[in-house]
């Protein structure tokens, strides 16, 4: 759930990238999605609808060698540029940069985890959980998004996603003891609450 209320302006610009994303016209789409960011950077399904749009916009286009190395270099320079980020500490940079990086290679699973970690480092739960379930839309078997994808949920006491969760996990790596202790601990819990449940006031 998302908190973050809209201006009217801004949700008419995010209900016409909706439009212009479902009418294929990405270009548009992406441009509308920016510019609710720019002034909503807290509203995640817009962060998801970018993504979304970046991805489509990507399949659609036709191949070209030109364009293919173009964007290895640039992410590479970004790369580059995100090293050094971190190293002058410079939080506000780290996530733009990487955010560009995704926007060049939207398919890329490594590239959202890493920009989760970045989110996470900063205290934003919330945005890293929108990269780590855009990372489950493209491969649903990432096994470090899975493992921190369920410590968000169980931190959150969203008990039902990351018992689902944990269980994926162990379906890729049985006997995952992170895994199993949230499973055990979700268990304890659900002991304890049914306790108190129970407990009725002294007659």
């Amino acid at each position: 759930m998302n908190n973050t209320m809209l201006s009217a302006q801004d949700n008419q610009f995010y209900e016409k990238g909706i439009s212009a994303l479902k009418k294929k016209n990405y270009a548009y789409a992406l441009e509308l999605f920016q510019q609710v960011l720019s002034t909503n950077p807290d509203y995640t399904p817009c962060l998801h609808n970018l993504w979304t749009t970046a991805r489509e916009k990507k399949k659609s286009s036709s191949f070209s060698i030109i364009t293919f190395i173009k964007e290895i270099i640039q992410t590479f320079i970004l790369n580059v540029e995100v090293t050094y980020a971190i190293l002058l500490s410079k939080k506000k940079s780290i996530i733009s940069i990487q955010e560009q990086i995704i926007l060049l290679n939207p398919d890329n699973t490594s590239a959202f985890y890493k920009l989760a970690t970045f989110f996470m480092q900063q205290n934003k739960t919330k945005h890293a959980k929108t990269a780590l379930e855009e990372v489950m839309l493209i491969n649903r078997n990432h096994l470090k998004t899975l493992i921190l994808l369920a410590n968000i949920y169980f931190s959150e006491k969203d008990y039902s996603k990351a018992t689902l969760t944990a269980r994926m996990i162990l379906e890729i790596t049985p006997n995952n003891l992170q895994a199993e202790n949230i499973l055990k601990d979700i268990a304890a819990l659900g002991v304890i609450e049914e306790g108190f449940n129970n407990i009725r006031p002294a007659t």
